[in-house]
């Protein structure tokens, strides 16, 4: 005796259930399998399509790297730790227009949380980010990790500091 599958088959706005060979049912199961797995999205790796598409949403810091003197150090960055200086969130909008929120002080030396309104464009894997004073900074973007990183150089006093900062989504 054969096993059989139930079916439902709908035609002409009537509904029917068939009985049909098990075998068929696995193999109709066997054909469609690859074709129900590649269907599935990538978002946790592989490529963007477009770095300006994926970059819309909120993007914020959260590890520094500082080089200096031949030596590295990372640090974990959040709003509120040792390392809430380097902290910063941005929003970025369709079009152009990205809201950059960091902490600042004020001529007291008070530390105070303030936003600005700036604008991106992005050029292959750099993100130029220009503020309302016409002063730009470019942050890459990195396949490796999904993160952009903004990197700046200082000299204090008289060695030369490279300081990474990480974003992620």
């Amino acid at each position: 005796m054969r096993k059989r599958a139930n079916i439902i088959v709908v035609h002409d706005k009537k509904i029917y259930m068939k009985r049909i060979p098990l075998l068929k049912v696995w193999m109709l199961g066997l054909v469609l399998l690859p074709l129900l797995s590649s269907c599935g999205g990538d978002d946790a790796g592989g490529d963007i399509n477009s770095l300006g598409d994926y970059i819309i949403g909120n993007w914020h810091s959260y590890k520094a790297t500082v080089y200096a003197n031949g030596n590295s150090n990372t640090v974990n960055v959040d709003k509120t730790g040792e390392y809430s200086a380097l902290y910063f969130e941005g929003v970025f909008e369709k079009g152009s227009t990205v809201i950059i929120k960091g902490w600042k002080n004020d001529s007291n030396g008070a530390s105070h949380w303030e936003e600005e309104v700036c604008t991106y464009s992005v050029n292959g894997d750099i993100v130029k980010i220009t503020d309302s004073n016409g002063e730009s900074i470019d942050t890459t973007y990195s396949t490796k990790d999904r993160s952009l990183i903004l990197r700046f150089v200082l000299t204090i006093n008289g060695v030369q500091v490279t300081c990474n900062i990480f974003f992620k989504k």
